[in-house]
């Protein structure tokens, strides 16, 4: 079966050579030119404000109180949302729990993606466990991109826009930057769209999804006081999307973007109880003339 690998990359990648005439690849490499600049422009617009307001960007979080949770916080705030979207399908009785991945070759033949589909179910049958090995190389990839690439964001929207949204508090404040996170990537949504990858019923659960990860986002960023811990997270929680589909036979793409969806939702709710938790008490010590430390 590995034997049939080369060849059958290799005609497809023909096949898409013949299909996409040079505009088209044109249009595509002036969009991912675009994708790069809209990566590291919020980073060079809160470089270029820091320096010229003289405020060092330890206020916004680089490299921050705790770095080191970006190696351990993040990754598993990743690996719970993604568990937690693994096992909502299940509770809902949508899917049923497939470790080996055929479910994922049936999706994929159920969309017309035909190649892709077969290119799966060789790998799965050459190199099996496909599930851990995703998760592992999604948590390694994560991190690594999180760091490198994501964090090109994360300091503008976690960074500086955060910090300036703070007063608001940790839901407005959160989900302010989230919204405009992810009307920032809106545009190359509409390109995903364009190009096949999906369609707009998913591009904008997708996005509802990334705008309510900023909650999730910002306690992470407030938690261990860095930016780089929610760069990994944003970046692990991308790598680790496809470990659902692997792990689950049965229901739809779309039922599986409501899960990821609803996971953030939950995660977000869990977060905001937990943080509004410290200043109820305090507000009931108050009332009752009960001080820290003092009856």
């Amino acid at each position: 079966h590995r034997d049939l690998h080369y060849p059958l990359r290799r005609q497809r990648q023909m096949c898409i050579r013949d299909r996409i005439s040079p505009a088209a690849q044109s249009l595509r490499a002036a969009y991912a030119a675009l994708g790069l600049l809209m990566l590291v422009l919020p980073a060079m617009v809160t470089l270029a404000l820091s320096r010229r307001e003289g405020v060092p960007l330890q206020r916004y979080g680089l490299p921050g109180r705790a770095p080191g949770a970006a190696l351990w916080l993040a990754p598993l705030m990743a690996l719970g949302l993604t568990a937690l979207t693994t096992l909502l399908p299940l509770v809902a009785r949508v899917a049923e729990y497939d470790p080996g991945g055929m479910g994922e070759v049936e999706r994929l033949g159920a969309e017309g993606r035909f190649v892709e589909a077969l290119e799966l179910k060789l790998d799965l049958e050459g190199r099996p466990a496909a599930l851990p090995r995703r998760v592992a190389s999604g948590l390694l990839l994560g991190v690594t991109l999180g760091l490198l690439v994501a964090l090109g964001t994360e300091l503008g929207w976690r960074g500086l826009l955060l910090t300036e949204l703070g007063h608001l508090g940790p839901a407005r404040s959160g989900l302010g930057c989230g919204l405009i996170a992810a009307a920032w990537w809106a545009p190359m949504a509409s390109v995903a769209v364009a190009a096949g990858e999906t369609d707009w019923p998913g591009a904008v659960l997708r996005l509802t999804s990334y705008a309510l990860l900023g909650i999730v986002l910002a306690w992470a960023r407030r938690a261990s006081g860095s930016v780089l811990t929610s760069a990994a997270l944003v970046g692990t929680w991308a790598t680790l999307g496809g470990a659902p589909a692997l792990a689950t036979a049965g229901g739809t793409r779309l039922q599986l973007e409501i899960a990821r969806l609803a996971a953030v939702v939950i995660v977000a709710v869990a977060l905001l109880i937990v943080t509004r938790r410290p200043r109820a008490d305090t507000r009931n010590r108050a009332r009752t003339g009960v001080a820290d430390g003092h009856p």
